[in-house]
């Protein structure tokens, strides 16, 4: 269990690498993000299925040796990326872990020659249709065009982002 807290964190943002000495007590700690975050074991099997593709899909947020969040970006078929995941670890939250992963993400997206990212999120949470509809595209500097998505498996509303690179 990750139980670092830290005031004002140097916040150091890298990709998960099976080459790093830390790779695969990186990878649990994403596990325990999950677990801590309510996902619990969900989709456990194609995360790590992703962490050992080459090239890896993860960026990781460290503080120290910590491992304070993580996101996914993979490119789709339509030569965008693809976020199906992004966690920061409660103990961290409120730092802008998540802020510096989705523009993390965003800019390896634009070095590659991406048109856009796209993910979904939760529609009935206001703190997140801020985050993602008003700061991120403020700071990375992109428009963006949502949609209705149907619903997730537990009901929520499922809204579908797409930033315009």
């Amino acid at each position: 269990m990750i139980t670092t807290t830290t005031v004002n964190p140097t916040i150091v943002i890298e990709n998960l690498a099976q080459e790093n000495e830390s790779f695969h007590n990186d990878l649990k700690e994403i596990f325990e993000i999950n677990t801590q975050v309510g996902w619990g074991r969900f989709n456990r099997g194609s995360m790590t299925r992703r962490a050992y593709s080459d090239p890896c899909p993860y960026l990781v947020a460290k503080v120290g040796e910590a491992v304070a969040g993580y996101i996914i970006s993979e490119k789709n078929y339509e030569g965008q990326a693809y976020i199906p995941f992004i966690a920061t670890n409660p103990d961290f939250q409120g730092q802008g872990i998540g802020k510096k992963l989705m523009l993390a993400a965003i800019e390896n997206a634009r070095k590659d020659g991406r048109t856009g990212v796209v993910f979904k999120y939760r529609g009935n949470k206001d703190h997140l249709k801020k985050f993602y509809t008003e700061t991120i595209p403020t700071l990375a500097k992109c428009t963006f065009t949502t949609e209705d998505h149907g619903k997730f498996m537990n009901g929520d509303p499922k809204v579908g982002v797409n930033y315009e690179i």
